[in-house]
């Protein structure tokens, strides 16, 4: 899904600059924000925040404390003007440094971790820091759960949005990390196309599973009524 290239984008609560960080802002990560389940309270990490958009989302659904972690430090002094002019200061933090070594030298637990991660695993790298951001170099799917898992309460869950191609290895590294896929949402980019992305729901709990697919805009291009109901708490136009 193609990123969004202006420098200033306003949702209907809060504003991103959208300059510096490799990872544009886009419809992967308004799905994301938009869809998963958010805990009443406690903690939210945000794993490759980038312009701290997922973030900023969750702490306007929810009065939860939220950290966003990036690697580059362009993106993430970027996120934290983004954190620092918007509602919810108080509630979010970035912190700017690799998840494995977060992972490894945080003391919290987290009720619930999100992340659109990188996913280009081949051909060549782009430059600076979109490079960082979107090549899978700097953060794949099984140190991404793995990590993951072990930060995570004992009821809390993961989210992850990855292209549809990516989900059979998102069902193993989950089960080696004993984490059980309770929700699977395809997302379809235009109707009657096959979907290009999934949001895997992970959770500790031993649940139902169950299935939906979400389709972004109908056959001559216009957003859908499900769509426009999904995101209107952010989109300006909707």
């Amino acid at each position: 899904m193609d990123s969004n290239r202006q420098t200033t984008f306003h949702f209907k609560h809060f504003s991103l600059a959208n300059e510096r960080s490799g990872m544009k802002i886009g419809t992967d990560g308004v799905v994301l924000g938009s869809w998963t389940r958010l805990p009443n309270k406690g903690n939210i990490l945000d794993v490759g925040t980038g312009t701290g958009l997922v973030a900023l989302m969750a702490a306007q659904r929810s009065g939860c404390h939220i950290v966003g972690v990036e690697i580059d430090d362009v993106a993430a002094q970027e996120a934290r003007m983004n954190v620092e002019s918007s509602p919810w200061r108080d509630r979010v933090d970035i912190v700017n440094d690799d998840f494995v070594n977060f992972a490894s030298s945080t003391s919290l637990r987290f009720n619930l971790i999100v992340s659109n991660p990188p996913y280009f695993y081949t051909g060549l790298k782009a430059a600076a820091s979109r490079g960082v951001a979107r090549h899978g170099g700097a953060l794949n799917y099984e140190s991404l759960i793995s990590l993951g898992s072990k930060l995570l309460t004992d009821d809390g869950e993961m989210s992850i949005i990855a292209p549809c191609d990516e989900f059979d290895n998102i069902c193993y590294y989950s089960t080696l990390a004993r984490l059980n896929l309770i929700e699977r949402l395809n997302i379809v980019t235009r109707a009657n196309r096959q979907p290009l992305r999934v949001i895997c729901r992970l959770s500790r709990i031993n649940a139902p599973f169950s299935t939906d697919t979400l389709t972004i805009t109908d056959e001559e291009g216009n957003f859908t009524d499900e769509y426009k109901a999904l995101t209107s708490d952010f989109y300006l136009n909707f």
